[in-house]
């Protein structure tokens, strides 16, 4: 693991078209780690499965310039080291928008990426006046969970619902920060310090 990176060296910033092929590839080893049996066993397997991501997150890239989503990056050298989507929420969450994901490849965590990717998140986020903001976890993805429940919601609560990756159904842990401002200050808790990166 990488300890000592200069974060000097890294740029936090909106994604643009071409990002797609990085975004992808972290998104899809995010799920690997959680859902392996369901990334493709053979190489033309998991080349379409990539392929389609990239469909996917070029759309969405496309409709956040008129939208209040956004998707933010994690580069360091030139090289797209993790990635945060800012994204309005489903109805069935108790709020608007939602931190849809947040990865960080697992040789750059413990380094303060995903603290300094969810910070500017909320930068974002309170430009585009949101108010408030929620976030959803596996509730067996104890990593995750711990990490976000440092971040001190104002609520959280478990409910049980589909998963994005097939029909099955979890349990979630579903966190609310009244005040977006409140989970940028949260962020700044020595106790995440050194702390593994969570993978929504």
């Amino acid at each position: 693991m990488i300890w000592l990176m200069a974060m000097n060296d890294l740029n936090i910033r909106e994604a643009t078209y071409g990002d797609e092929q990085s975004i992808a590839e972290i998104q899809l080893w995010a799920w690997h780690m959680t859902y392996p049996d369901l990334m493709g066993n053979t190489p033309q397997e998991k080349n379409e499965l990539l392929e389609k991501e990239k469909a996917f997150v070029k759309g969405r890239l496309s409709s956040e310039k008129s939208s209040d989503s956004a998707t933010l990056v994690a580069e360091l050298n030139g090289r797209i080291i993790g990635f945060c989507v800012l994204a309005k929420a489903i109805d069935r969450l108790p709020f608007n928008h939602v931190i849809g994901e947040l990865n960080v490849l697992s040789n750059y965590q413990g380094c303060g990426v995903a603290k300094s990717l969810l910070s500017k998140t909320c930068d974002v986020a309170i430009e585009k006046g949101i108010k408030d903001i929620g976030g959803v976890v596996q509730s067996d993805n104890r990593r995750a969970k711990e990490w976000y429940l440092k971040l001190q919601p104002s609520s959280y609560s478990e409910r049980v619902m589909s998963r994005d990756m097939d029909d099955q159904t979890d349990i979630y842990t579903i966190m609310h920060w009244d005040d977006v401002a409140m989970l940028k200050q949260a962020l700044t808790t020595p106790a995440l310090d050194h702390s593994p990166a969570p993978e929504w």
